[in-house]
């Protein structure tokens, strides 16, 4: 089925979902967000431009903060944090499209990509905010099999509204299991949505495809990690 996700309990299940090991991988950061599919703008075009990326050490932890080159400061408070897209909004403030992960004492491997409002961030987050696990392709360590794979879009992939696209296929003892999760920007607001290939209006990483080679969508390059033999 299609439903639109509640983001109080969309965010902490997603991220049980996927931030695991088994599933998804530590990928290297890509820097410098672009807004895709939709002319650049003095306030959300080159203003959210990434201009430095400085780190601190709080205690245990190290925060990193982002500049933008209109002078706003972000700090996202996830470990190693890059900026790889900016969805444009009604307003004066994007979403921005973040990777990273969510605490220095977890997993390495958990990375995953978050979606927020830079100035409510990560106050509101679990509010008005939307994650998925990094893309990566994850293989048996023992066996060599394919385990499980997925793959994110960012932009205006299934619309004109700018957006996150994710599809997600796991090995079970039945065979595969698929899934696919996206958010949009409508107006000011973030609607997300997950679905399972019966529903109808399900996205197709085919139609994707061809959003990409228009330039108005684009993929993030996914890892590709070995795992516990577990199937």
């Amino acid at each position: 089925m299609v439903r639109q996700t509640d983001f109080m309990t969309f965010i902490p299940t997603r991220l049980k979902a996927y931030g695991t090991a088994t599933v998804f991988a530590l990928a290297a950061a890509v820097h410098g967000g672009a807004v895709l599919g939709a002319p650049k703008t003095p306030a959300q075009g080159d203003a959210w431009r990434v201009v430095s990326t400085t780190h601190a050490k709080a205690g245990q932890e190290q925060i990193a903060t982002i500049r933008f080159a209109n002078g706003f400061a972000f700090t996202p408070r996830l470990f190693n944090p890059a900026v790889i897209g900016v969805l444009p909004t009604g307003g004066a403030t994007p979403y921005l499209v973040v990777d990273g992960v969510e605490c220095t004492e977890c997993d390495a491997t958990a990375r995953s990509v978050y979606v927020g409002n830079p100035r409510a961030w990560p106050k509101n987050f679990s509010k008005d905010g939307w994650a998925v696990g990094y893309p990566s392709r994850n293989y048996s360590a023992i066996r060599g099999k394919l385990m499980s794979w997925s793959r994110v879009f960012i932009g205006r992939c299934l619309s004109q509204n700018p957006g996150v696209v994710s599809f997600y296929s796991v090995r079970e003892e039945k065979g595969w299991s698929h899934r696919a999760d996206w958010v949009e920007v409508a107006g000011d607001r973030l609607v997300a949505h997950t679905a399972t290939p019966e529903a109808q209006g399900v996205p197709r990483v085919v139609a994707v495809a061809k959003s990409v080679g228009a330039g108005r969508c684009r993929e993030i390059p996914a890892q590709t990690t070995d795992e516990g033999d577990i199937g």
